[in-house]
C-alpha cells in the first residue's frame, strides 16, 4: 500500500504526468484490447495484462524524469 501511494504520488502528481500517460494510453491499438476481450479477458485483465505493460516505457520515462528533478516546479518545493 505504501509503495503504491509513493508511486502514484511520484508519477501522477503533475498535470504533465496525467497528460503524458493519457496520450500514451490513447496510442495503444484498440484491436489489441478487443482481441484480449475476445480471448476471455475481463476489463481489468485487459488493463493489467495488456495496456499497462504496453505503457511501461511511458511510466519509466515519467518516473525517471520526476525522480531526477526534471519534473519539479517551485510549487513542488513548498
Amino acid at each position: 500500500d505504501e509503495l503504491t501511494a509513493k508511486l502514484s504520488d511520484l508519477l501522477l502528481a503533475s498535470g504533465f504526468g496525467v497528460f503524458m500517460l493519457s496520450q500514451f494510453m490513447r496510442s495503444v491499438p484498440e484491436a489489441i484490447e478487443e482481441a484480449a476481450l475476445i480471448d476471455g479477458c475481463s476489463s481489468f485483465g485487459v488493463f493489467h495484462h495488456v495496456s499497462l505493460p504496453l505503457c511501461a516505457p511511458a511510466i519509466a520515462t515519467l518516473g525517471s524524469s520526476r525522480s531526477s528533478g526534471l519534473g519539479t516546479t517551485s510549487s513542488d518545493l513548498l
